[in-house]
């Protein structure tokens, strides 16, 4: 099942090739890098509708950023344990920066423990592939489309309730770093469409800022 964000999307994957002088390879299972995008430091994404929403935006801010350098992978209706992407989370590399903004998917299709347990798998096969850091995003609270279900809202926040705990839990987790989507986007009805979970122009933009502060190293 593709679930919420729908069957239409098309996997997609960066179309030019990366330079030969980019200091770190990318291995040829992931998606290229942009040619103008030049910055020591591989970021690899995954994500579902959200980030197709936002990937124009992110990807210029990547290419603006003289440190970062992005392979994007996103599809509509992805969850963590989306096929093509466990295939490919072996293939991150050593040192690179993941970034997992999944979830919505998962809560819909299965269940809060289920979602929780899939995002442990991704967090640990990305680590065991030599990613330093693992940052998954918080899911938004406000969904109220008729499909989502009563519960909506408490699913969600037991999902992030578990992300903020295994944060915490450094010496499971030790690359796990959380994004909090939910409480980024809280206050901001403007950022969501309709069915409060989709991105509206400025929604993608504040989403955007959001991939790209979580690539960046903290503090």
């Amino acid at each position: 099942m593709l679930g919420l964000c729908g069957a239409a999307y098309a996997l997609q994957s960066e179309a030019t090739v990366a330079p030969p002088s980019t200091p770190t390879a990318v291995d040829p299972a992931l998606a290229s890098v942009p040619a103008n995008d030049r910055g020591d430091q591989l970021v690899v994404l995954f994500g579902d509708s959200l980030t197709e929403l936002a990937v124009a935006d992110v990807r210029t801010r990547f290419v603006a950023d003289p440190e970062l350098r992005l392979s994007a992978h996103y599809y509509g209706g992805t969850e963590l344990d989306t096929e093509a992407w466990t295939e490919l989370y072996p293939h991150v590399g050593a040192g690179s920066v993941v970034l997992l903004f999944l979830g919505i998917n998962d809560v819909f299709d299965g269940t809060p423990a289920e979602a929780e347990r899939d995002a442990a798998t991704a967090i640990d096969a990305a680590s065991a592939a030599g990613a330093r850091r693992v940052v998954v995003g918080t899911v938004n609270t406000d969904g109220r489309s008729p499909q989502l279900g009563d519960d909506w809202a408490a699913r969600t926040r037991e999902l992030n309730r578990w992300l903020r705990e295994a944060d915490a839990d450094e010496l499971r987790f030790s690359t796990l770093e959380v994004a909090p989507w939910d409480l980024v986007s809280s206050g901001h009805p403007e950022w969501l469409n309709p069915d409060g979970i989709h991105l509206t122009v400025a929604g993608a933009a504040a989403y955007a800022e959001m991939i790209h502060d979580a690539a960046q190293e903290p503090g």
